[in-house]
């Protein structure tokens, strides 16, 4: 079936390659983000965000101003740049120059923000 589907072009593989992305957005609700939100609850308001970079598509990385992170946890970052919840895909703590030097890395979840009212 696979080497079916990688021989499409066009608008064949557009619609095949759709399918994919929705079950990907499927495996990511149902893996990471239903078991964060049933163990720890509503996503954690952060605040703003030091020192912001854009990664590429959905992903974003900053120096958190306050000092609770831990991979998989859900956040909101309400700077307005992003004004959007994400979830911690990668932290980087420096504990020679304090909290200034952490960095963490959110997979961003389009439109969470607004399903939890925030």
């Amino acid at each position: 079936m696979a080497e079916a589907i990688a021989r499409l072009t066009g608008c064949a593989a557009a619609y095949a390659k759709a399918f994919t992305d929705a079950a990907d957005t499927v495996d990511l609700a149902v893996d990471d983000v239903l078991p964060q939100l049933v163990t720890y609850g509503r996503p954690k308001d952060i605040g703003s965000a030091a020192g912001l970079d854009f990664l590429g598509e959905n992903r974003i990385t900053f120096q958190p101003t306050v000092p609770i992170f831990w991979t998989g946890m859900l956040v909101f970052v309400s700077d307005p740049l992003v004004e959007e919840v994400g979830q911690v895909i990668g932290v980087s703590f420096n504990f020679g120059g304090g909290i200034e030097n952490n960095r963490v890395t959110l997979r961003l979840l389009p439109g969470a923000a607004v399903s939890w009212g925030f």
